[in-house]
């Protein structure tokens, strides 16, 4: 199948887009996969529970990097925002 020149920078935004995170994610991976469980136990955890909440970070724009804290930085600048939100 040929795709026309027109529409290949649009294929490529949404493949960029569609490959990105999941940012409607609010829960952390809450137990490690059964292939890396010791041999003699159980999951450590329940197959009911519920997963735990992701922890509030506060995140800082730098020069290079964005720096995130679990706790609100007043002395600095360039506050982008709280993931996974406030």
């Amino acid at each position: 199948m040929r795709v026309p020149r027109s529409t290949l920078p649009f294929l490529l935004l949404l493949a960029g887009v569609l490959g990105g995170c999941n940012v409607w994610q609010k829960t952390a991976e809450f137990a490690p996969p059964e292939s890396r469980w010791p041999k003699g136990q159980s999951s450590p955890v329940a197959a009911d529970a519920s997963p735990p909440t992701i922890r509030t970070q506060y995140c800082y724009r730098t020069l290079a990097t964005v720096d995130c804290f679990p706790e609100k930085q007043p002395g600095r600048s360039g506050y982008t925002g709280a993931y996974p939100g406030e």
